[in-house]
């Protein structure tokens, strides 16, 4: 480094040699806040820097403390969490579509989700709202396994996303355990469906439907 002087100004000259400059390989990055994933259905796993067990505690946690799951026994918990992770999905997404393969359900944390039905033409038919603590998804129980509705993120949403699949047949193997979930989950296509035909009894005269 050398400084010379202009006009009564002091000026400074830098020079950087190769030994100066570090190798952008050889910078360490800064450690992130947040994981991002992306789960077999293509959406983002987010959670915080934690280990699968901390990851597992949180979501025990907060399912053990959701209506839904109240009065299970301890290790159809600990069932539930072995086939669970968090996922995000953003603002305008669709969670899923009517007859696609159903294969999981979720029970969101935050954000919000309306669930409707496509018209033969025009908009969708938005039948209810969710948001946190709500159980969204029953399709994968059912055969043919395909999503009776459609689902479509209104905000952000973050949610606890289920397998299905693994769930659906520890149902068939141990049937306190599918008692347990088949009558929770019969509770809540009772509930949904009563307020989807309110819904659509208000909107007779939708356009697109017969």
């Amino acid at each position: 480094m050398r400084s010379e002087s202009s006009a009564g100004v002091q000026l400074w000259h830098l020079t950087l040699t190769p030994s100066h400059l570090t190798p952008l390989w050889h910078l360490t990055p800064t450690p992130s806040l947040t994981r991002v994933e992306f789960n077999p259905l293509g959406r983002k796993t987010i959670g915080c820097e934690m280990n699968e067990t901390t990851a597992s505690t949180k979501i025990r946690e907060i399912i053990s403390a959701n209506s839904f799951f109240a009065g299970m026994k301890e290790e159809h918990l600990d069932f539930l969490v072995k086939n669970a992770h968090f996922t995000h999905v953003d603002s305008g997404e669709v969670l899923f579509r009517q007859g696609q393969p159903a294969k999981c359900f979720y029970l969101m944390i935050s954000g919000e989700v309306t669930v409707g039905v496509p018209a033969i033409q025009g908009p969708v038919l938005q039948l209810q709202e969710l948001t946190g603590g709500q159980m969204i998804g029953w399709s994968w129980l059912i055969d043919p396994y395909r999503w009776d509705f459609q689902a479509s993120v209104i905000s952000e949403a973050e949610l606890i996303e289920f397998n299905g699949e693994a769930i659906l047949k520890h149902c068939e193997e141990d049937n306190a355990f599918g008692y347990a979930l088949y009558k929770r989950f019969t509770g809540l296509m009772s509930e949904r469906l009563n307020s989807a035909r309110r819904k659509m009894m208000d909107q007779w005269d939708a356009p697109g439907f017969a």
